[in-house]
């Protein structure tokens, strides 16, 4: 992982680990399975900025619904499109 993408991760990871917490403590079956496949979908975009693809990082991230992508920080995400160009 490029250390430029360093604090990047750390806060995406975060979030992540926010949305995994609140699908695992959610009662109803069809919601906690949602919230899994976002998790999934966001760990997507965490590893393609690992991985210094930043390009395929915002395309993922571009596609998510907008509840999903509302968990990558501001940050993060003026990152992608900074550096995409997007």
């Amino acid at each position: 992982m490029p250390k430029k993408h360093a604090d990047h991760l750390k806060a995406l990871a975060r979030n992540i680990e926010g949305w995994a917490i609140q699908g695992k403590e959610c009662s109803n079956t069809e919601l906690a399975e949602a919230y899994a496949s976002d998790v999934k979908d966001l760990r997507k975009v965490y590893a393609a900025i690992a991985e210094d693809n930043i390009d395929e990082a915002a395309k993922i991230a571009d596609r998510l619904d907008t509840i999903v992508r509302d968990q990558i920080p501001e940050s993060v995400y003026t990152f992608l499109y900074d550096e995409t160009g997007a």
